[in-house]
């Protein structure tokens, strides 16, 4: 049985470089703001969220050895945020509700957290270094956001997503080389399984799609 969710109103972000995880700003989600998930309806799915088996057990280790806090939240849309690692105030994943459009959306948004906060807490990630930051960019889009992608255009789909999110953090020259530099070393795969079954290894180019 799972602890029911703590709900906050619009948090202070923490400072950008320790901010992860950023959603696509396509104009769809500029233009319209209506069908996201208001927030009942975002507690209820996080708590279906929290049932699904990988989801389970990541979160299960992860509290066994830390406090780790899942939030839903109302962000400030301007930021297109999803969700987030907060490192600080304290270790906390927040899931932007007001930015959420489906059960799915959110499902996707924990996962994709829940590699920051695993790499963070358990391999002691230093976020504020943009090769570790993007390390676990390409982790969280390897096993999360890009894992069902054909494995020729995998490569690009990891790349696109973890620049992305490292572009937030530190300027474009510093994420392009921190994110090319780790791209052959931080591929993980195995879905969400893989952060327990430790399926971290050296990928080379062919692997990743090439």
């Amino acid at each position: 049985e799972h602890e029911p969710s703590e709900t906050e109103s619009r948090p202070p972000l923490p400072d950008l470089v320790l901010l992860v995880g950023m959603a696509e700003p396509t104009p769809s989600r500029i233009d319209a703001r209506t069908g996201n998930l208001d927030m009942k309806s975002c507690a209820i799915a996080l708590s279906s969220a929290l049932r699904e088996p990988d989801i389970h057990d990541v979160v299960k280790k992860l509290r066994s050895m830390h406090s780790l806090k899942i939030l839903t939240s109302e962000c400030p849309p301007q930021e297109l945020l999803k969700g987030y690692f907060s490192v600080p105030p304290g270790d906390s994943i927040f899931l932007c509700c007001n930015n959420l459009h489906t059960d799915k959306d959110l499902k996707q948004t924990l996962r994709h957290e829940l590699v920051h906060a695993f790499d963070h807490l358990e391999m002691k990630m230093d976020f504020r270094d943009p090769s570790q930051l993007a390390c676990s960019e390409i982790r969280a889009a390897s096993c999360v956001d890009c894992e069902k992608v054909w494995k020729v255009f995998k490569r690009h789909c990891v790349r696109h997503v973890a620049l992305r999110s490292t572009t937030v953090n530190f300027d474009d020259k510093t994420a392009t080389e921190a994110v090319d530099d780790q791209l052959n070393y931080c591929s993980l795969g195995g879905g969400l399984r893989g952060l327990l079954e430790g399926s971290w290894k050296r990928t080379d180019q062919r692997d990743m799609g090439n």
